[in-house]
């Protein structure tokens, strides 16, 4: 289940991606950072990596299940 707020839906498919895969990824990437003995290139790398799979699928996902929500 994907949960998207209201004022994400009005921004289309490229902005929900954007704004879920960047949330995604800074959340993990905090918690890479917050590892003790991590470097933090491990945590950007985590951060880019994950907001461009994460995004691509949002977008992906919504486009696809709901297209009638798009803007």
């Amino acid at each position: 289940m994907i949960l998207v707020p209201g004022w994400m839906w009005r921004r289309g498919p490229v902005g929900r991606g954007a704004g879920a895969g960047l949330a995604a990824g800074v959340f993990c990437g905090t918690f890479v950072l917050l590892e003790p003995g991590s470097w933090p290139g491990a945590a950007a790398v985590v951060l880019v990596v994950l907001s461009l799979f994460s995004g691509i699928r949002v977008a992906r996902c919504t486009g696809r299940l709901w297209p009638e929500a798009g803007p």
